[in-house]
């Protein structure tokens, strides 16, 4: 509880795994200013279950594992347990990658804040599958989303109860692939309104004016 990883000023220390290459289990963490990569084509790169309060932010996070493809548990995997985790300002994929941000199993990942990121995949840029009990409270802003299919969906993998899309903002993103989906929701139920405003689709330099 309450470690802080950061990376000396100038410095850019690259973790290295043939697994995954970081798991944290523990609250208050802090993660900033490396880079992490995974040589496994089926491991997370970084892996946070059971988990709050965590930062997640400066990072070039990457692994060889795009083949994989929806099955991939991409570069970050909150596995259950996850409360008010912020992954902020990061760089995920350089289009290695299947899926950018995946979350599934536990109790419950809530709070998610994922503002300002490169998100480089090849397939789904944030990946919120409802196992156990669904998820709420998610922020994505700010985002650039490079290469995807899908660049936010939730799936509804097993329909336990409704999703409160009131609890969700998808807002202020660039979408950079115009043929591309910015906003799937997959099976099961939903009630409330999911906000996804103000994305823009197919422009590199994003809004103007």
């Amino acid at each position: 509880e309450g470690l802080a990883l950061e990376a000396a000023d100038g410095a850019n220390p690259t973790v290295t795994s043939s697994e995954r290459a970081l798991e944290i289990s523990g609250d208050e963490v802090v993660v900033e200013g490396f880079t992490i990569e995974s040589e496994d084509d089926a491991a997370p790169v970084v892996a946070i279950d059971d988990s709050s309060e965590t930062t997640i932010t400066n990072n070039l996070i990457v692994a060889d594992n795009e083949d994989r493809g929806g099955a991939n548990e991409g570069g970050i995997l909150l596995n259950g347990d996850a409360t008010d985790i912020d992954i902020v300002s990061n760089t995920i994929g350089e289009g290695e990658l299947a899926n950018g941000i995946r979350s599934v199993r536990g109790d419950t990942n809530d709070g998610i804040t994922v503002q300002n990121n490169t998100i480089d995949v090849g397939d789904r840029g944030i990946f919120v599958i409802d196992v156990d009990t669904t998820p709420e409270g998610w922020e994505v802003t700010e985002n650039d989303f490079e290469a995807f299919e899908n660049a936010f969906e939730i799936n509804q993998a097993l329909g336990i109860g409704d999703v409160d899309l009131d609890t969700f903002e998808v807002t202020q993103n660039n979408f950079n692939d115009a043929d591309a989906t910015g906003v799937t929701l997959q099976g099961g139920s939903y009630e409330g309104t999911l906000n996804a405003t103000e994305n823009f689709w197919g422009d590199e330099s994003g809004p103007s004016g």
